[in-house]
């Protein structure tokens, strides 16, 4: 008698096997799926806080003269506007994360910059820095207001870039928020539900 039961028990075990391996793989698929749909909401709110220069609530320093001055125009004073597009998510199916900023996609240069913005540096005043800054500062008219700024006085001998943290502050005020929807979203997602 105990033969029959170990038997039932053994060949029920292959269906058994396959509706938990199926039921781990939907559920595989439903996280990396809500993942990549939260990984997609906080680019674009990302997006959203480097164009009003305000990523996490925490509002960035503004550009001096000095920076904003472009092909002998002055541009917007909001930092990082220009590469706002260049942030995206990476999903790394293997270990079902994503990574977003300025992921492995975007070029190397700009991530190296973008690090260094985000920490603040200093960078040296040259003699060839100095002469080029008056000249800018000459090609403005006599009456703009910035011209002040492009005559840099001999003591001067370093800029200070002041730090502009982008990815740590939008991250603390979202952190609960991303808990939460992927929590809510795996649910509907698992109850065959469209997000």
């Amino acid at each position: 008698m105990s033969d029959g039961l170990l038997n039932v028990a053994a060949n029920g075990y292959d269906t058994v096997k396959k509706a938990v391996d199926e039921s781990a793989t939907k559920k595989e698929k439903a996280l990396s799926s809500v993942i990549k749909i939260e990984s997609f909401r906080l680019s674009q709110g990302l997006k959203r806080g480097i164009r009003s220069a305000q990523p996490g609530g925490s509002d960035l320093k503004k550009l001096t003269a000095i920076a904003r001055l472009k092909k002998g125009r002055f541009r917007s004073n909001l930092p990082f506007r220009g590469v706002v597009n260049s942030v995206r998510y990476d999903f790394d199916r293997l270990k079902n994360v994503a990574h977003i900023g300025w992921t492995s996609k975007t070029n190397s240069g700009l991530k190296r910059l973008m690090t260094r913005y985000q920490r603040g540096f200093e960078t040296p005043v040259t003699e060839k820095k100095r002469k080029a800054l008056t000249m800018l500062g000459m090609s403005l008219g006599k009456r703009s207001s910035l011209r002040k700024y492009f005559f840099i006085r001999k003591t001067t001998t370093k800029f200070d870039i002041p730090e502009r943290p982008i990815v740590d502050p939008f991250y603390e005020k979202e952190k609960e928020a991303i808990r939460q929807n992927i929590a809510r979203n795996f649910r509907l997602k698992m109850m065959g539900k469209r997000i």
